[in-house]
């Protein structure tokens, strides 16, 4: 099984039409079927019903479609981040982050005034939670890192320069009755559905404050998230989830 022939499959099961995926990857008709035919010799199963008419995903396919695309892209980014590695050096600047509200809003424009000032240099940034980021930086795999202060208040060997001061807030969807208020309480939240952060990617003082809501509202419905762009989309839908920002 080779990796092309899934990406074949995936192009496949977008498209519907092997004439259509054979002009997408510029190939012929007759080898678009005799791959997804090795394929499903493979495989062991069949990923498509045709007829004259239509094709058509079955069950196996569709599994096989909507968990393959993303091991599919995490390859390709594996892949690049190795080529990223090959390519570094002295003169880049590896910069650790956390998906927080400010970098998400302000990454953007720094990387923008980065470029322009250090054209020569090299800009990569790297994604993780605050534990993996402070094991990186003091193993110098990153260069910079911006954390929470209270995810590094025990560690001597960081220097921690503050930049900007937040507070705790609450989001919720803009049709929940609460979002006409001024404040809310903490008790408030008692009936809602409730987005908290993993325990293993918050920071201290907001794991402390997620103990706290889950004692004072035992009946809340609680939902679990890795990342603020997740928690996020979920609020926009029905749910609320506190975030320091």
């Amino acid at each position: 099984m080779k990796i092309e022939d899934l990406k074949l499959f995936i192009n496949l099961s977008e498209t519907l039409s092997f004439s259509q995926t054979a002009k997408n990857l510029h190939m012929t008709q007759p080898g678009v079927t005799h791959t997804i035919n090795k394929l499903e010799q493979s495989l062991g199963f069949k990923l498509f019903t045709r007829t004259k008419r239509k094709v058509v995903l079955t069950r196996s396919g569709t599994f096989l479609h909507d968990n393959i695309q993303s091991l599919l892209l995490k390859l390709d980014l594996t892949i690049e981040g190795a080529r990223t590695l090959e390519e570094k050096d002295f003169s880049s600047l590896l910069i650790g982050y956390t998906s927080t509200y400010y970098e998400i809003k302000h990454f953007p424009q720094l990387i923008k005034e980065f470029n322009k000032s250090s054209s020569s240099s090299r800009l990569y940034l790297e994604n993780f939670d605050h534990n993996v980021l402070k094991r990186h930086l003091l193993s110098q795999q990153c260069d910079v890192i911006f954390p929470m202060q209270d995810s590094i208040i025990n560690s001597t060997d960081i220097q921690f320069v503050p930049l900007i001061t937040g507070q705790f807030a609450c989001i919720v969807p803009v049709n929940n009755p609460l979002a006409s208020r001024h404040s809310i309480s903490i008790n408030d939240l008692s009936h809602e559905t409730l987005i908290l952060f993993n325990a293993n990617i918050c920071p201290p003082r907001q794991f402390k404050l997620q103990q706290l809501i889950k004692a004072a509202c035992p009946t809340a419905n609680y939902l679990y998230s890795d990342s603020v762009l997740l928690s996020h989309t979920f609020s926009q839908s029905w749910a609320w989830y506190c975030h320091y920002g």
